[in-house]
């Protein structure tokens, strides 16, 4: 029998192999250095400045969708096995059973995952004027933009309010000494594209 790999992860290799080398080939000086990715800037632009910055693009933006969707499939699942477990739903159990998944799946960036998650039972969880149905999908949806923010790759950010934004600045101010430099670049632009600096 033939051993097929699924074809995300040879391509996910490859990508890695290619990435090693790229960064080879810069330390000797045969490419020049180009300045931190920026999927959301870059997708703007009709031809990327280097190859170096072309392939770390779309390998970040590649990786953090399928990481997002992977993080909406498994909460949906987390669900269905906590309603299955417990004999029916339970709103504040089940809700912070995807937001403890939602932290796990950003790692590496000090507390601002579990401060983002705490700000989303506050508002969209406790606070729900339907406590019965939650998460609905669309607060599921909502913690897979904040993700995708995370991740340097937002989409569906029409779902944050003005109030989303401004909290989510403050959060990312007060946790900013844990967050890599690169991340809180990228995060700070964003904020200030959307008025909340």
């Amino acid at each position: 029998m033939r051993f097929s790999p699924a074809p995300h992860a040879v391509i996910t290799f490859l990508m890695q192999v290619f990435g090693i080398c790229l960064g080879i080939y810069q330390k000797l000086g045969s490419l020049p250095r180009s300045s931190k990715p920026q999927p959301h800037r870059l997708a703007k632009e009709a031809r990327p400045q280097s190859l170096t910055l072309y392939f770390r693009t779309v390998f970040c933006y590649n990786t953090g969708m399928t990481d997002i969707q992977k993080f909406e499939a498994d909460a949906r699942r987390a669900l269905k096995r906590d309603r299955a477990e417990h004999g029916g739903a339970e709103p504040v159990r089940a809700s912070a059973a995807v937001a403890e998944l939602f932290e796990r799946t950003a790692p590496g960036l000090g507390s601002l995952p579990h401060e983002i998650a705490a700000y989303w039972m506050r508002t969209y969880i406790e606070q729900s004027a339907a406590p019965e149905d939650e998460p609905t999908e669309a607060h599921i949806q909502w913690l897979a933009t904040a993700l995708s923010l995370l991740y340097g790759a937002p989409e569906d950010t029409h779902l944050f309010t003005q109030a989303d934004w401004q909290e989510l600045t403050e959060l990312v101010r007060c946790e900013a000494p844990d967050i890599p430099l690169e991340t809180l670049s990228e995060l700070m632009s964003l904020f200030l594209e959307h008025g909340a600096l």
